[in-house]
């Protein structure tokens, strides 16, 4: 099937009752960073197209701190099979594939196996 999904970049919380009337089947490019993922989750649900934002994918050394939000993220929603991890930005450089395979990896992923 088809999905329609609302391409939500910044903070949605204040849009929430908007967003609701609209029903959309999920939101794409959700910064996590920015939003209030319980609220979003509860009121809007659905699927999500979402998770790295772009200052971790500018780095070749993500913090610690910074791949344990990133796994906790994904183990919530990806376990639901409600979760497309991709940017959240959209825009994407050359140098962005190795670090996305490099995040994989740390997800406990295998990107030789996935063909990655």
């Amino acid at each position: 099937g088809l999905y329609d999904l609302l391409h939500c970049c910044g903070n949605l919380q204040q849009l929430v009752p908007l967003v609701q009337s609209w029903n959309f089947d999920g939101l794409a490019a959700i910064q996590i960073g920015k939003n209030d993922l319980d609220l979003l989750d509860t009121e809007i649900g659905g699927l999500l197209i979402a998770g790295i934002e772009a200052p971790l994918l500018e780095t070749d050394a993500p913090t610690q701190a910074e791949m344990e939000n990133l796994k906790r993220f994904v183990a919530r929603f990806a376990t639901q099979g409600r979760l497309i991890l991709s940017s959240s930005c959209g825009l994407y450089r050359a140098d962005f594939w190795g670090r996305i395979q490099h995040l994989y990896e740390g997800l406990g992923g295998n990107s030789d196996a996935d063909g990655c």
